[in-house]
């Protein structure tokens, strides 16, 4: 049984939400709850209350572009291993208040943040508008709607900022119809006593304003036995794309020969060097030089 319960003060009153579940299929669960979470965001306690809107007020914002740093760990695998990540960690401000932790796709963060509020929130600078020494910040916590208010040091840096104990570096947008030249692999594995999954996406452009993109995987598994019997493998090829392509600041935009188009996030980490580029949120390292 699992249980989720929520409450909603107001002046005049407390409201409570309650679900219980009971022997719910895995699969079942995700859609349950998000159905709670529209229900629980969609509720009024009175008739002039309005849903979340992230707000910035007089005297919000301040910064302006985006911002990242690598964040790496060690985290267990379903498998009964253990995988090292490197992931970019990123903050993208609106001089007006807004933030989000990740790119909009379209590279409209106001839409962004009203269709993925829980990647959003509002900050303030506090201490001067050059002399800031901290950072407030308001930040949507879940799919409930709840937020959390924290503050932290702020300092700015000679390439970036500094929040909390995290230093951050300023990544600029790239210039509308930037063309590359060259090949880019994202590769990804995750392995255990029990077996293995791995694979590769490669996504090759050229000064023309063309793509093709392919990749793989291949997995392993020995069906839960420890004495490292493989019982199953497999390996599946993903189709061949290819079409023309677009850069407009931080986003990628793919148009295949088949007539779909598809929106990525883009920026290079490394100022003055596309060795690395985050496309999609995954990192693609530059095959050769």
């Amino acid at each position: 049984m699992a249980a989720w319960h929520i409450g909603i003060a107001t002046r005049m009153s407390e409201h409570f939400l309650m679900l219980l579940t009971l022997q719910l299929e895995r699969e079942q669960q995700n859609p349950i709850r998000e159905g709670f979470e529209a229900l629980v965001g969609s509720y009024r306690p009175a008739k002039d209350d309005r849903g979340l809107v992230l707000a910035p007020v007089r005297g919000d914002g301040g910064l302006d572009g985006l911002y990242t740093r690598t964040k790496t760990q060690l985290r267990p695998n379903a498998f009964g291993g253990m995988d090292f990540t490197a992931d970019q960690d990123t903050l993208l401000f609106d001089k007006g208040g807004l933030y989000t932790t990740e790119l909009p796709r379209d590279g409209d963060m106001a839409a962004h943040c009203r269709a993925e509020p829980a990647t959003c929130g509002t900050y303030a600078l506090k201490g001067g508008w050059f002399s800031a020494n901290r950072i407030e910040r308001v930040e949507v916590e879940d799919g409930f709607g709840r937020v959390t208010r924290s503050g932290e040091a702020f300092s700015r840096t000679k390439e970036g900022l500094t929040i909390g104990g995290d230093t951050y570096i300023a990544v600029p947008p790239f210039a509308d119809g930037h063309c590359f030249d060259g090949t880019w692999n994202h590769t990804f594995g995750s392995s255990g006593a029990m077996g293995s999954v791995g694979g590769t996406h490669s996504l090759a452009l050229t000064p023309d304003g063309r793509f093709t993109r392919e990749g793989g995987v291949g997995f392993s598994s020995t069906g839960g036995s420890m004495d490292g019997g493989t019982v199953v493998a497999g390996h599946s090829r993903r189709p061949v794309r290819s079409g023309r392509y677009t850069v407009s600041g931080y986003r990628l935009t793919l148009a295949d020969e088949a007539g779909g188009t598809e929106a990525l996030s883009l920026f290079a980490p490394d100022r003055g060097s596309d060795k690395l580029l985050v496309i999609g949120g995954a990192n693609y390292l530059r095959q050769g030089r």
